[in-house]
């Protein structure tokens, strides 16, 4: 048999704080100067829940030093219950060890009397569930960038309690457990902030919830969390998606009029997400994408990590131009309710027209200024300008009448270059003349010894040459000329 603990089940039309509330009185400025409570002094109480209320105190030091704390205190009918006791010193404990921006910091735990109490940092603006039940009263869609914004903010919470570790390096594998509006706060500057720890999971707590147990706010609960089945920190995102899809629909998920606990429960358990274009249209198709993840039934189909969505939702925001800015969400808060934050409304406007007009993340054209380039990577650079259009990717050559003897035989220039090259070069032509003139004699007069041998009448005739006489038969056509032992015949 399962043990379902309920801490509330709200129904959102209805205006109650929470399904009990005690003679602690309700949310008001207490009598005269407040009322003393140990080192603190109660200025006014801000709510009242089934097993706490909060306080908005005072603590004075010397010098006249004050600092403003929320006070959060036990029920006087819960101060005898020692599980309750422990699981309140466990919240406790859990959250001092976390210091994040997004997450109300813990001053102090003490006791007073019977009273137990947890001293923690006090945001002066409105909870979320205020904010979307103020946005309904007057028919107002919430922007889809104050949704990404609210969203962002509380996965970077949740991603870092997720990592956390303790002093030995160990992993605390805390699971909040109770994501839901009640636990959002926005101050009137825009700082958004994840609160109430009370039932979280951690390896750390000394009271650990039976296994069935429900603990948490059922509509904000993941299917394995309402099936009272082991979970893990996969089971805050499928809140958020929660979340996300209620400020975009403006309709709460798993709640209809006349839904009792029971009909809730299965719904919860069941997972079944109506379209969200049912109740809005127009919503960006990459946005649909990251809440179908976000809220898928099987936890190994949802995001794996708080920070992977909330990457996943910046680079939407970047994408359509959108300011990642959470000082946009408390212009959207002061709006709603501009009695309490009229001079907080004005810093804004004047902060956010100080800003920059492009937005965050939004990228920008950095033009870089052109290096330096050596001296003869500019003239090449001033070359290729000068360089007719049609001409640039030609080869340059020299034109085929301008090809000098030297570029096309590099040897004769050398030649020409050696001290009085070109005198020996002269000689050498001069010899090749000469060869060429001797040749041609030779060719002549054996064309003209054709010639006197047909003036002869075809008579064979022989001159005989010798070095001091010359002889010639004349029948045979022979000259002699000594004693030269050359011959020629004719």
């Amino acid at each position: 048999v399962k043990t379902v603990e309920f801490e509330s089940f709200i129904r959102p039309e209805e205006e109650v704080k929470e399904t009990i509330t005690m003679e602690a009185g309700e949310p008001g400025m207490l009598g005269g100067e407040g009322i003393p409570f140990g080192p603190y002094i109660l200025m006014e109480r801000i709510a009242t829940g089934g097993m706490a209320e909060l306080f908005k105190a005072k603590k004075k030091g010397v010098e006249g030093f004050e600092k403003i704390v929320a006070i959060k205190r036990i029920l006087p009918h819960l101060a005898g219950n020692e599980e309750f006791i422990t699981m309140f010193i466990d919240e406790a404990k859990v959250v001092a060890g976390l210091a994040h921006p997004n997450i109300v910091q813990i001053y102090d735990l003490g006791r007073i009397g019977s009273d137990y109490y947890i001293a923690m940092e006090y945001v002066e603006g409105k909870d979320l569930r205020t904010v979307m039940r103020e946005a309904r009263a007057q028919n107002l869609e919430i922007p889809v960038p104050i949704t990404c914004l609210i969203a962002t903010r509380l996965l970077a919470a949740l991603d870092y309690a997720h990592r956390a570790k303790d002093a030995n390096g160990r992993f605390l594998h805390i699971v909040h457990r109770d994501v839901s509006p009640q636990n959002v706060l926005i101050s009137y500057e825009g700082d958004i902030k994840l609160t109430d720890f009370g039932v979280a999971k951690a390896a750390t707590k000394a009271h650990q919830t039976i296994m069935g147990a429900l603990k948490g706010k059922l509509l904000y609960m993941s299917p394995e969390q309402a099936w009272g089945k082991p979970l893990d920190h996969r089971s805050d995102i499928f809140s958020v998606g929660v979340i996300m899809y209620e400020l975009l629909a403006g309709v709460t998920l798993f709640y209809q009029k006349g839904d009792n606990e029971v009909t809730v429960l299965e719904k919860v358990r069941s997972a079944k997400i109506p379209p969200i274009q049912q109740f809005r249209s127009g919503l960006p198709e990459d946005l649909l994408a990251i809440l179908r993840k976000a809220l898928a039934k099987d936890p190994t189909e949802r995001y794996q990590h708080a920070g992977d969505m909330q990457r996943a939702l910046e680079k939407f925001l970047a994408r359509h131009g959108y300011m990642n800015n959470p000082l946009l969400v408390a212009k959207f808060v002061c709006n709603l309710f501009p009695e309490d934050s009229e001079e907080h409304l004005a810093v804004i406007e004047q902060r956010l027209r100080d800003m920059t007009p492009a937005p965050v993340y939004q990228p920008i054209k950095i033009e870089k200024e052109e290096e330096k380039a050596p001296e003869p990577v500019k003239e090449i650079k001033k070359l290729k300008e000068e360089i007719p259009e049609g001409k640039k990717f030609q080869t340059i050559m020299p034109e085929k009448e301008k090809i000098s003897e030297e570029m096309l035989y590099p040897a004769l220039a050398k030649e020409k270059a050696k001290p009085g090259g070109k005198r020996w070069v002269w000689v050498a032509v001069l010899a090749g003349i000469g060869v060429l003139a001797g040749g041609v004699c030779m060719v002549s007069q054996s064309a003209a010894g054709d010639a006197q041998h047909r003036d002869h009448g075809g008579k064979a005739g022989t001159e005989t040459y010798h070095a001091g006489t010359k002889t010639r038969n004349a029948a045979a056509g022979t000259y002699g000329h000594g004693e030269c032992g050359g011959r020629i015949t004719v």
